[in-house]
């Protein structure tokens, strides 16, 4: 019996896929990047049409929708017409310039500024993270092991299902609420994730929580890399917690990637074990990439 569970073991080590690899910024960044330009080609690339200009009459457009070419534009005033700064008429005497094109002076545009509420950007209803799209998640990573010497292997679950804004100042982040729905995590094997399930005990406890608990200092308004401490609440249990943090301001979202070491016993967790498991690490890494909005 204890041959067939190793060959069974074997057999399931060396045909299952790698799960995704750990976050980072960079990739983040470079999700939202791409989603962005995406968005920008798709307004540039809807055409238009002539009939979307109410100045140009049925009796100026030629068969193809185009405009007669002998048709003096309607808009061009009269050569006599025409003001020259610096031209004097017979109102006005040499040197004066006519009030009409004295140009108006350019207000500075405002100043970009950090300060308000954030939203965290999500959508709960994607399922499949493995291709890496620009979506907010949040997730663990950990270290299965398979009979003595074979190897081990990190299973990595996760969720779109997080919600939570942010608050930030000129200097600092003052505030941060994050929900994480648990009944959603997901990996890469069902079995494991019903057995996730029962140990989170998520029928009671469907969420987790993380509240910021010391303000954080900006040392400026576009970029941002350092620890963040707050109270982490998992199955009921609460205690503090630190999240090495990046950020980085891309157009109008902020990007945020950050992690965190968990000891599952300090939240009444026990890992979670199979046949074709021998162990699992007692400890693991909570990891976000989140995206806010204003």
């Amino acid at each position: 019996m204890i041959l067939i569970l190793i060959l069974v073991g074997l057999i399931w080590w060396y045909l299952r896929e790698e799960g995704p690899p750990a976050i980072d910024l960079e990739t983040a960044i470079s999700q939202i990047e791409a989603s962005n330009e995406e968005t920008d080609q798709a307004v540039i690339a809807e055409p238009g049409t002539p009939d979307s200009d109410p100045a140009i009459t049925d009796a100026e457009r030629t068969s193809d929708g185009g405009t007669d070419p002998t048709i003096i534009d309607r808009e061009k005033p009269n050569d006599d017409s025409v003001n020259v700064p610096g031209d004097t008429g017979p109102d006005t005497k040499p040197g004066d310039i006519n009030p009409d094109t004295t140009k108006k002076e350019e207000l500075p545009p405002p100043s970009a500024s950090i300060a308000g509420i954030w939203t965290l950007k999500a959508d709960p209803g994607i399922s499949d993270l493995t291709d890496k799209p620009p979506v907010s998640f949040a997730g663990f990573r950990v270290n299965e092991v398979l009979a003595k010497g074979v190897g081990d292997f990190t299973a990595v679950g996760r969720t779109a299902a997080v919600s939570g804004t942010i608050e930030l100042t000129e200097t600092a982040l003052a505030a941060a609420e994050i929900t994480v729905d648990f009944t959603t995590l997901r990996t890469d094997n069902s079995h494991r994730d019903s057995h996730i399930q029962k140990t989170l005990n998520t029928a009671e406890f469907p969420n987790a929580h993380f509240t910021l608990t010391e303000p954080v200092q900006l040392p400026n308004q576009s970029s941002f890399a350092g620890p963040a401490t707050g109270d982490l609440t998992i199955k009921g249990k609460t205690n503090s917690a630190v999240f090495n943090l990046e950020a980085q301001l891309v157009d109008d979202t902020l990007v945020v990637v950050g992690e965190s070491p968990i000891v599952f016993a300090d939240y009444g967790v026990t890992a979670p074990s199979s046949l074709a498991v021998i162990s699992v690490e007692d400890h693991g890494i909570i990891e976000l990439q989140l995206y806010f909005t204003r």
